[in-house]
């Protein structure tokens, strides 16, 4: 008898990192994820040794926890150098290296909650795994379609409303407040509902570690110009997938600095260029090379969300949420590698010398199928790209072509 799991639904960006967290613990395990609107049923084959899992998920997130502290002790001993020292460039090398790490993404997502925040962010997931640590480790008892309502979670005002309509026996655990780098509220805690105030999303333990977890190892984390920004990217499975097919996925995360502030859509396409596409995946384990086969783009859509900082010494909020068709973006960065185009490298040149709306043009045809304004974005990046110091117009070449028409045209 198949083992189900069902998100709990606080929307769509946060249990989509609780599908990927519960991915990432499964991973031996066979099965399948539905979509469902704003949440996920994840179907197993089998029962999984449920406490096997939950310590996996103590020491996955309590070595994401050391390393962020290990890139704070390095960024305050940076601080305490004089300028002229030497270990600065060397803590600089380490920063950069520990930059696409797992704890390396949680440190630069907790950058826009600014310190005192961020530390009492990292001390609710430290709270949240004691309390597991307690809790009955099943995950099949506690990811059950009412599970928001029996732990009391989700906005007051709909919490309240929902347990005087419906009878659930309401379970004693404690809640946190949803960190808004993983629940991606627009804005502060904004909610659509009518009739119903701003406020924060409770959530239990499970709910906190898991998706802080989700956020570390499937996003990308990007940090953009001197902190204005940061960009948040994930894929999601829009269709049925295995769940060997979203561990596989879990390999565009990364973690990167980009000089400049880009539109959301050039962000996406920049960042998952860069992470070396779907082929570079064929030599990981056996596993993945078996998804590799059965992947299909169609079945996934990006996720993507930015922070950003309106004046200096302010708190960052999110101004920006989209979801795009994953389906023409994977397909072309496979085939660009196929054919040998470097499309990051084209990306990031266009970036250095400034061609933002050149760069969304080529960004948004890519991702919704448009050939003549991808013709029209590579005659402007040809322009740019042909003048300055260095000609790069090679880049764009008859290789690129034959990937836009054999994907766009499609």
């Amino acid at each position: 008898m198949p083992v189900r799991l069902f998100t709990p639904g606080h929307g769509q960006i946060m249990d989509t990192f609780i599908c990927h967290g519960l991915s990432w613990l499964l991973h031996g395990s066979k099965g399948t994820i539905f979509p469902l609107n704003q949440r996920y049923l994840i179907e197993l084959d089998k029962k999984p040794d449920w406490q096997e899992l939950v310590d996996f998920l103590s020491t996955n997130l309590q070595q994401i926890l050391n390393r962020y502290q290990d890139i704070e002790a390095l960024i305050n001993e940076r601080r305490k150098l004089g300028r002229a020292s030497g270990r600065r460039e060397e803590i600089l090398d380490l920063l950069r290296g520990y930059t696409n790490t797992p704890g390396g993404r949680l440190h630069m997502a907790l950058e826009t909650q600014g310190a005192a925040n961020a530390r009492a962010a990292l001390n609710k997931v430290k709270e949240a795994l004691k309390e597991i640590e307690n809790l009955n480790p099943d995950l099949s008892r506690v990811y059950t379609e009412d599970h928001a309502l029996r732990y009391g979670e989700g906005r007051k005002g709909l919490a309240s409303a929902s347990k005087r309509t419906v009878r659930v026996k309401a379970e004693k655990v404690k809640t946190f407040t949803a960190p808004l780098p993983v629940i991606g509220s627009a804005g502060k805690y904004a909610t659509s509902l009518y009739g119903y105030r701003p406020d924060a999303v409770k959530v239990c333990p499970w709910d906190l570690a898991l998706s802080w977890l989700g956020l570390c190892v499937s996003a990308a984390v990007i940090r953009e110009g001197r902190g204005e920004g940061v960009t948040i990217i994930t894929l999601r499975p829009a269709l049925r997938v295995r769940i060997s097919e979203i561990r596989l996925s879990q390999f565009f995360s990364m973690g990167a600095q980009m000089a400049n502030t880009l539109p959301l859509a050039a962000a996406v396409v920049s960042s998952l260029s860069k992470v070396g596409g779907i082929r570079s995946f064929e030599t990981e384990d056996e596993v993945n090379a078996s998804a590799l086969e059965k992947i299909e783009p169609a079945r996934w859509s990006v996720i993507a969300y930015r922070f950003e900082q309106q004046q200096p010494g302010r708190p960052y909020a999110i101004r920006r949420v989209s979801e795009y068709p994953a389906f023409r973006l994977l397909r072309f960065i496979k085939e660009a590698r196929n054919e040998g185009v470097n499309l990051a490298r084209i990306m990031d040149e266009l970036i250095r010398r400034g061609d933002v709306d050149v760069l969304e043009l080529m960004a948004e045809s890519i991702i919704y199928g448009d050939l003549n304004g991808f013709a029209s974005s590579v005659r402007a990046a040809f322009s740019s790209l042909s003048s300055g110091d260095v000609d790069r117009s090679r880049l764009l070449d008859e290789r690129l072509a034959k990937v836009a028409v054999n994907v766009l045209s499609s």
